[in-house]
Order: structure tokens, then sequence, then C-alpha cells
């Protein structure tokens, strides 16, 4: 069926990496199911498709200030120490108990005391085994003095690879912050035991570590080399071999990435702000002399193009189709993004509908239009008429009476595909459009 539709109106689907992905993958899995003439061949398909839906439910999971590039797990203790990235390095906890975060949401960080420590997965064959240039997010608080481990996933004993964060560490003391990362320890200006949150952020870059608290430069050691790997124990709230340096304390929202993120996106971590411009416009398509309402969201400074306009709403009446692009920047993170839309504009006054293949038996009216079409028929041998989107999808299947009319309250704008037939023969086929009348 959707081969014929196809060869109906020349219609070429192109899959493409977005937000549709999954769409694009299940109507592929209609297409391929003209191919599967056996039960393993369709399992498969159904399989695969259960894993996307699973994989983009849990992404769907990360904070929209998290950057999700490169990202190898992050831990937001919302309920469990599963890894919300798609690696799925999830954390067995032993003695930590849930908490209130630092916006006091129950239940979203971890505390710490005792021996509690949360393990994750061990060895070189995780992506948490980051060999080169990482960053590493996360936000603590504890009153207490002495040398706990933080996040531990390495080994500077051995000294072949990973990272290491705690308090009073390698000879430094104060109650600072400290890191390694095959290095020498380093570590933070700022006194950390204050019982408050913090966010604590460290990079390497080509043998560079940067240690970084609520987004204010704390220090810098040049001398690090490159991770080897390391096939040992990882921890959060404990030196790495769980056998000491315990916290008494919190944790919550550890981020692994196996690059160094940008400015931007480190402090958007802080911040906890969505550095991501939305668009929405309120008609896609608009009648020659109409007009459509572009709004923008995400940010606090936007630049629209076409223009030169700085609102976050603005109002546009274009007299060709048009692409609209807003630039979005933050000025409390720095970061910039960008979002576009584009504008239809089609000729309304006198058009009932755009005709591929005519039939003077069959009208149908209106288009544009908007809650409902109807359709005229004069033919005397029963008539079936079918409604497809844009994308090839059978949005309805009905025989025709003499004046039918189809209720299309719930399409959304745009353009969609008809035909008419008798006896499975095609007598009429055409398009019509979809435009919100203001």
């Amino acid at each position: 069926m959707l081969r014929s539709f196809r060869d109906l109106f020349e219609y070429d689907y192109h899959h493409v990496i977005s937000n549709q992905f999954l769409s694009g993958i299940i109507r592929r899995k209609v297409l391929l199911s003209d191919l599967c003439s056996n039960y393993f061949c369709m399992r498969t398909i159904h399989l695969f498709c259960a894993f996307i839906l699973s994989a983009l439910t849990m992404r769907s999971q990360i904070p929209t200030y998290v950057s999700t590039l490169n990202l190898v797990a992050f831990y937001d203790f919302n309920g469990d120490a599963n890894d919300k990235s798609m690696s799925a390095n999830h954390g067995t906890v032993t003695g930590a108990v849930l908490t209130n975060d630092r916006a006091s949401n129950p239940n979203s960080a971890y505390s710490f005391s005792g021996s509690a420590y949360i393990a994750v997965p061990s060895g070189t064959a995780t992506s948490l085994n980051v060999q080169n240039d990482f960053s590493l997010s996360f936000w603590f608080k504890t009153s207490m003095s002495g040398d706990p481990g933080f996040i531990c996933f390495g080994d500077n004993i051995s000294g072949t690879g990973g990272f290491l964060t705690g308090m009073n560490a390698g000879g430094i003391s104060g109650n600072k912050l400290c890191a390694w990362s095959v290095s020498p320890w380093f570590g933070s200006t700022l006194t950390i035991n204050d019982g408050l949150w913090h966010n604590a952020f460290l990079s390497k870059n080509n043998g560079t570590l940067t240690l970084y608290i609520d987004t204010v430069y704390q220090a810098i050691e040049n001398n690090a080399s490159v991770n080897s790997g390391w096939d040992g124990t990882r921890s959060i709230g404990s030196w790495n071999n769980f056998s000491g340096g315990f916290l008494d304390g919190a944790i919550d929202e550890v981020g692994v990435w196996n690059r160094v993120i940008t400015t931007c996106e480190r402090k958007a971590l802080f911040m906890g702000m969505n550095s991501v411009v939305s668009l929405s416009t309120s008609a896609q398509v608009i009648c020659n002399g109409g007009s459509a309402t572009l709004s923008a969201t995400g940010s606090n400074n936007y630049t629209w193009q076409p223009g030169g306009l700085n609102a976050s709403t603005i109002v546009v009446t274009p007299t060709v189709n048009t692409v609209y692009s807003v630039t979005a920047t933050n000025s409390i993170t720095g970061c910039t993004s960008i979002a576009i839309v584009s504008i239809q504009v089609v000729t309304c006054a006198g058009v009932r509908e755009i005709e591929l293949f005519s039939n003077d038996n069959y009208l149908i009216y209106p288009s544009p239009f908007s809650e409902q079409i109807t359709i005229h028929n004069t033919n005397e041998r029963p008539s079936r008429i079918n409604l497809y989107d844009i994308e090839g999808k059978q949005l309805l299947s009905q025989d025709l009476r003499e004046v039918h009319s189809v209720s299309t309250a719930n399409f959304v704008e745009g353009v969609y595909f008809y035909s008419i037939s008798v006896d499975g023969k095609i007598l009429k086929k055409g398009k019509l459009i979809k435009i919100a009348f203001e």
C-alpha cells in the first residue's frame, strides 16, 4: 500500500537523525514488512524499535542543561543510582541513602556516612575508562574534615590512569578540593567543608588539568600524562578501593564526558539553565497577506533574521516562502544557539484544491482548509476517499456519500494528499493545504 502511494505521489522517504528519528525507524519497519515474510525477520525489527524507544526514553530523563555530546555517564540520583546516559553505567549503592538535593527536592541526591559508597562499573571495558581528554562535573556538600574521596575513577598508587577527586589528598591540607589524573596532586584555593552545596568541575585537555568550583577558577596542573586506562574499581563517596576515605556528606548530579566541554556548557551545569533556544510559530502555512507570530524561549537576548528585530516574540507578514532564524544569547552563561522556522505562503482567494488528476464528478473544498473538508460526489457508483499526510501515513479511508464531510480539527498545518477511487481504480487525486485561520 505504501509503495503504491509512493508511486501515486512520487514521494521519496528521507530518514534523518533528528527528533523524527524514531518515527522514521517505525516507518522504515512498515516498509521492511513488505520484505519480511517470516517471524524472525519481523521479530528482529520489533526488538530494534523497542531498543531505540528505550534508549530515547532514558536519554529524555537528562536535564536540558546537560550536554549529551560525548556524555559517557550521568547520575542524577533521582530515586536511584542509575546512569541516565545511553552508556548504562549503573551504580550499586552500599549504605548511601537518598536525600534532598540543592533545590530541596526529596530523594534526588545521595547522603553518605559511615562506610557508605556507590560502586560503578570497573575495568577497561566500560566507557568510564576515559583515556584522553575528559570533563567531570558533580555537586557536593560536606562539613567534615579528614581526607574523604568524592569521585574516584582511577588509581594514583599504580599511576596508570583515570582520575580522582577528594579532600586533603596528596599532601594538601586546609580542607581543599583536590584532584589527580596521572599527575601531581593539586587543590582548590576555596575551603570546601562549609556544609553548603558546591559544583566541582575538573577537565583534562592535552595534559593540562583545570579545576573550578561554582564556575570560579581554582587551580591548574600542567604536568599530567595521558591516561593509559584503568582496570580497577570505581567509587562515588569513597576512595576507589572501598576500604577508606569515606565521605560524610552528600553528592548529586555526577557527569562524565570524554571531551572537554565548553565554557558555556560548564556554566549551564552550574546555573541549571537550558542554553538551547526553542522557537514556536502560530502558523507554518499562511495566506498571502496574512501574518504569523514567532516566539523564542530559553534565553534572554534574541536577534531575528531577516529583519534584525530584538524581542522574544515578533509578528511577520511574508509575501513569499521565508525561512526565519533567531540567534539567542544567554547573558548569564554566555551560551549562544540558533533556531529556524519556515513559513509557507499560499494564495488562498478562489483556491479549492490543487489537483494532480481531476474528475468533474467530485468537488473537494475548501483549500486551504481548517476544521473540515467537504466532498460533493455526483458519481452514482460507490466511491472511496483516502487521505494521507506529507510523510505518506494514511489518515483515513471512507466511503463517500453524496455530500461528505471530514473533520480535520486534529490535523496539523501543512500539505495533505488524497485519492478518490471506484472499484480500486483512482479517478481523482490531488493535495490540500491546512492553515490556522485567525
